[in-house]
């Protein structure tokens, strides 16, 4: 655990827990009467390895600790409007920086070797841009930057080149705007994940990362969901909290998509139990911490 303010803050907040006999104990204060209070623990009522399993109070991941950096994004496109329109939606996304837009295959070669991009919005018929060839030169020369591609799909054996060199989405021209931002968005969970990870890769974690490529959700399609709930509830939950960075209670999640606390709340816990949704408690001065979900990083 390092020591920045927010780890000694989440070192705080966990000291509030010990365990004894295999349960969970949550330290308490009880008033004494005389204007003291007396400081006794009492137990949880589940068993602590449930209870880690469902909530993982005690795996602390430091790479979740730390503010993700914003990633550096390069346009690739020949087109002033769609340079302009790429632009805004790249700029409105605090977890992207614009670093410029180039309008041939000359000027991205170049701007790539002054400047460290991790992701680049690329037309593939950019000017001056042989993209059979161009796809293996990006290949070779910046092998650390990912690429959507934002492209016609007339040429099918120009698409299975794209997607045989590695390409993170090849998303055919004309797309919606909102589908290039659920790409932006995948790919800002995939490169965190990617490379901020610390801990042994398991099987079920590297099939959820290579799925974010697929624009599926894994457990949609390698694990069954339990009787009783709905794929698409459970899809609009997982996007409701993918398009949001900031944590939510089983009410507001409720709120936000019209269905009752208690159902949310079901959903949302199979989501954690599932290891896509992590939980974080907010502490109260009175009653028990709140449960508010977010996405996690994989």
């Amino acid at each position: 655990m390092n020591n920045t303010p927010e780890s000694k803050l989440l070192q705080r907040k966990i000291f509030l827990w010990s365990t004894t006999n295999g349960y969970l104990w949550k330290r308490r204060c009880l008033p004494l009467g005389n204007g003291k209070r007396d400081h006794r623990r009492g137990p949880v009522r589940w068993p602590f390895p449930n209870l880690f399993a469902e909530h993982r109070i005690y795996e602390i991941r430091e790479e979740e600790e730390v503010k993700m950096r914003s990633l550096k994004v390069l346009i690739a496109e020949s087109d002033p409007l769609l340079q302009k329109l790429y632009s805004d939606i790249i700029i409105n996304d605090s977890a992207f920086t614009l670093l410029k837009c180039v309008s041939t295959g000359p000027q991205m070669f170049e701007a790539m070797r002054c400047i460290d991009v991790d992701l680049v919005l690329l037309d593939l018929f950019l000017r001056d841009f042989s993209a059979t060839e161009g796809l293996d030169d990006l290949r070779k020369s910046f092998s650390r930057t990912d690429y959507i591609v934002v492209s016609s799909g007339e040429n099918p054996e120009l698409v299975r080149k794209a997607l045989c060199a590695g390409v993170f989405e090849f998303l055919v021209k004309p797309f919606s705007f909102d589908r290039l931002r659920a790409a932006l968005k995948n790919y800002q969970i995939y490169h965190h994940s990617l490379t901020g990870r610390t801990r042994p890769w398991q099987q079920e974690d590297l099939d959820a990362l290579v799925s974010m490529k697929s624009h599926d959700p894994s457990w949609a399609n390698n694990r069954s969901i339990p009787k009783g709930l709905q794929l698409k509830c459970l899809n609009d939950i997982e996007s409701f909290l993918k398009s949001n960075e900031e944590t939510f209670s089983a009410q507001e999640v409720g709120e936000h998509l019209g269905i009752s606390r208690s159902t949310a709340r079901r959903y949302l816990e199979f989501l954690t139990m599932s290891e896509r949704v992590v939980v974080e408690y907010a502490y109260r001065r009175v009653g028990r911490p709140e449960k508010r979900y977010r996405m996690a990083l994989l």
